[in-house]
């Protein structure tokens, strides 16, 4: 059974974090996520209610995740954001973190994979105050030359586990005292993964990224002669009847031809070499990696174990097919929400982003030449391109096909050979190429050699187009799918036949023949007619009139001729008007009305009634 808790410490204060009876110490959206050979995290959020709140600090602040009295994880607070209703969202990393704090100066070593650990952890220990010690170390020796200052974690992950293999592994012995581990495995776990005992959910993934069914197995490197400068190798054609490469018959029949070649530089025997690339072959499989969703037993069985990163751990489901021991990967733990536990099974799948996790600017990566020798095997790394963890540049011997050829293309790859990279930079007679979908492409963006430059996208901060360089006007144009111009910039201007001129100001010059509308049709103009709110301007009946768009109100002129000026209102289907006035001094009206005294109307007719009235003999 489990009884989690979470404490913090700053300074030498310790403070509880999370306890699950006390409901002011309480979090939320935890995940706790261990992965071989990478750098541990764990995530949650804190509501503001919680005492711990106002303590938590970027890397200041460190976070031990405990089971009963054991610490399961140890870190530092690595990020700190609050929402609007200042609920928190921490982030923090693993021990293993603490391992890029230090840097490594240019140094060489040969020995024991041990005395490797003792040195390396040494020079780190007399830098930082967490400090490491060689731990449970596999048996194997080690050369390496690093010319570069580079920290700790990224020395030790690139000369060991991405190198020789094996994964890396951290252990707490301690406040700031921890163990290094290096092993091929860790054990295995006794807790079965069974469909219809504790399996929720399974998925499984066959990835063909790193199987061959035929490799082109290379030996020691030989001398140079005098015809060539090449680099020349020990390879079995000479006992394989003037056949460079071995087989796998089986996965070739069943995955056709996939070429790949193996280097073991310390055999010199071509008849040897034979045989161990005939093993390496013949024991080549389909990569399978398993993403299950398992209720861990120990959580509600006691005597049953935990499962744990890095031991191999038997998966049974008769209806999969299934009945095997795979490596578990990678285990996520939510310690407020155990039902959503999840463990990975299957190879280990590197990334450049779980490899590392620093809290410093890494240094450009150049100029490492790293010779690891463990047992009988010695493996040569490349090259590394600057600022591209992981690269390599190789100058290419073997066509697609893989027959040896001459030089004819330099590949720069994520990857150490064509059938696994996926970010690849190719160079040939036909220009330059860039994929992120490996070796076959496509190739998005590449520069031909006849001079064009095809890309999804430029980025610069200045972009020529022309000139006197070029002795030629550069011209840009947009085309949609059809091959249809939409736009084009040229000496002679801007033409845009589709869509919409987005600005937020346009000055200067002056707009001919185009349409403008302002405040969805608030304002509007063409060669036509001018629109302003409920108005509009246009050129009718032979003169230029502004009226409203019901008519009922404007004014209209043809300023050459006397009386050629009017405002009207109250325009009706008639054909006259409430009220009209003229520039030549006339002022019509359908009624007028003084306010206090009636109408005009009135008066008038009151008039001529006196007046009927005297002529009547009435009146006075």
């Amino acid at each position: 059974m489990h009884r989690y808790h979470v404490e913090i410490k700053n300074g030498t204060t310790r403070e509880v974090l999370y306890y699950p009876l006390d409901p002011d110490r309480q979090i939320y959206d935890d995940e706790l996520n261990d992965s071989l050979g990478s750098t541990a995290t764990f995530n949650f959020s804190i509501p503001p209610q919680n005492p711990a709140y106002l303590h938590i600090e970027p890397l200041s602040t460190k976070v031990y995740v405990y089971d009963g009295d054991d610490v399961i994880y140890d870190g530092r607070v690595s990020n700190d954001k609050k929402d609007i209703l200042n609920t928190g969202t921490v982030e923090t990393v693993g021990s293993m973190s603490y391992l890029a704090d230090s840097i490594q100066q240019p140094f060489s070593f040969s020995g024991s994979l041990e005395a490797y650990f003792t040195q390396i952890l040494g020079a780190h220990n007399e830098q930082c105050e967490a400090k490491f010690q060689a731990g449970d170390i596999m048996d194997g020796t080690i050369v390496v030359v690093s010319n570069e200052y580079k920290d700790t974690l990224s020395i030790l992950s690139e000369t060991t586990q991405e190198t020789l293999g094996g994964y890396l592994r951290i252990r707490y012995l301690a406040d700031d005292s921890y163990a290094v581990d290096y092993q091929a495995g860790f054990g295995e776990n006794s807790q079965i993964v069974r469909l219809g005992e504790n399996i929720v959910d399974l998925n499984s993934e066959r990835s063909p990224e790193e199987i061959y069914t035929r490799i082109i197995p290379l030996g020691a490197e030989l001398e140079a002669n005098d015809q060539s400068t090449l680099p020349r190798y020990v390879t079995i054609d000479s006992v394989n009847n003037g056949v460079n490469y071995v087989e796998n018959q089986t996965l070739k029949d069943k995955y056709r031809t996939i070429v790949g070649v193996k280097q073991w530089d310390d055999i010199t025997d071509p008849g040897e070499l034979k045989r161990v690339a005939q093993e390496y072959i013949n024991g080549m499989t389909l990569p399978e990696t398993f993403s299950i969703q398992a209720v861990d037993l120990s959580y509600i069985e006691d005597g049953v174990a935990a499962f744990e990163v890095g031991k191999n751990t038997r998966i049974v489901s008769p209806p999969h097919g299934i009945d095997t021991e795979y490596l578990l990967a990678e285990k996520t733990m939510h310690l407020t929400s155990p039902e959503n536990d999840s463990v990975t099974l299957g190879e280990v799948k590197q990334s450049l982003s779980k490899q590392v996790v620093s809290n410093q600017t890494e240094a450009e990566k150049n100029n490492t030449n790293t010779k690891v020798d463990l047992g009988n095997t010695i493996v040569q790394t490349g090259m590394t391109i600057t600022g591209a963890k992981g690269g390599y540049v190789v100058l290419d011997t073997y066509d697609d096909q893989g027959n040896a050829v001459s030089p004819w293309q330099i590949l720069i790859m994520d990857q150490p050979d064509k059938q696994s990279a996926k970010n690849v930079i190719r160079m040939n007679q036909n220009g330059i190429g860039f994929s992120t979908n490996g070796y076959n492409g496509p190739y998005t963006n590449a520069w031909t050699i006849d001079g064009n430059l095809n890309a999804t996208f430029i980025r610069s901060g200045t972009l020529i187009i022309g000139g006197s360089t070029w002795n030629t006007d550069g011209v840009i144009r947009i085309l949609n799918t059809k091959d249809e111009t939409l736009m084009e910039m040229s000496k002679d201007g801007i033409t845009i036949n589709s869509g919409k001129m987005n600005a937020p100001e346009i000055s200067g010059g002056k707009i001919t023949g185009a349409q403008i509308d302002i405040g969805d049709g608030f304002f509007y103009a063409d060669d036509q007619e001018v629109g302003i709110g409920g108005f509009y301007s246009r050129l009718s009946w032979g003169r230029n009139i502004f009226q409203s768009n019901d008519g009922q109100c404007g004014m209209s002129a043809e300023p050459t001729s006397d009386g050629g000026l009017w405002f009207w209102a109250g325009y009706s289907d008639s054909g006259d008007f409430d009220f009209a006035v003229n520039n030549g001094g006339q002022c019509w009206a359908r009624d007028f009305m003084i306010v206090g005294e009636g109408s005009i109307s009135d008066r008038l007719r009151r008039i001529e009634n006196d007046i009927e009235d005297m002529q009547n003999g009435g009146g006075e």
